[in-house]
């Protein structure tokens, strides 16, 4: 359930619960289930503002490991290694990449544009990113072959 259908969800509760003690004056048992029903709305809405949050601030996905993506993209034949890269989620399902590719050789525009492709697809198909900004070069960013959104990657 996504959180469009939860907080659905919730507000048809909150309107049968609304229209049930208004209808049939339950009065007595009504702070009661007044407690429950805020509970229950408390309960469920922690891990909607958690996401929420998480989306806010751009945090990289809980599912994307970095190192994973960092070691299958250099395992690519053309490609030294990629560098500063960022991963985050824009809402529930689109994730979001950037990052700097090292190729080995200086090649041709062409076959540049051929093996950022393959590691676009590579990284949709082994991780479900579907929104990729790779910036292509040979020998740049030196000294920055290990760094991951600015950190350094353990080894």
């Amino acid at each position: 359930m996504n959180k469009n259908e939860h907080c659905s969800f919730l507000k048809k509760s909150l309107w049968i619960y609304i229209i049930s003690t208004w209808k049939f004056r339950i009065c007595r048992i009504d702070p009661a289930i007044t407690a429950l029903v805020g509970m229950y709305i408390i309960y469920h809405t922690c891990d909607i503002v958690k996401q929420t949050v998480d989306i806010l601030m751009q945090s990289t996905p809980l599912d994307i490991d970095l190192n994973s993506v960092k070691r299958q993209v250099e395992e690519m034949d053309e490609i030294d290694n990629i560098h500063h890269v960022h991963v985050w989620k824009l809402d529930d399902t689109q994730i979001h990449l950037e990052a700097h590719l090292n190729l080995k050789n200086n090649v041709n525009m062409i076959k540049m544009m051929n093996i950022r492709q393959e590691a676009e697809r590579m990284l949709k198909k082994e991780f479900g990113i579907h929104h990729i900004t790779l910036q292509t070069g040979c020998e740049c960013c030196p000294g920055n072959e290990n760094l991951i959104s600015g950190q350094p990657l353990s080894t």
